[in-house]
């Protein structure tokens, strides 16, 4: 039997790498005002 745990730190390990790539992408965009995309970074 496996202990789920280490899958759920997984699965949130990698929300965050997620959620950092598309706040990465939003502060590239370069069609939203630069003070805007400073929020972001």
């Amino acid at each position: 039997m496996t202990d789920p745990t280490p899958l759920k730190l997984l699965n949130r390990e990698q929300a965050i790498l997620d959620f950092n790539r598309r706040v990465l992408a939003q502060a590239q965009r370069e069609d939203v005002p630069l003070l805007e995309r400073l929020r972001y970074v």
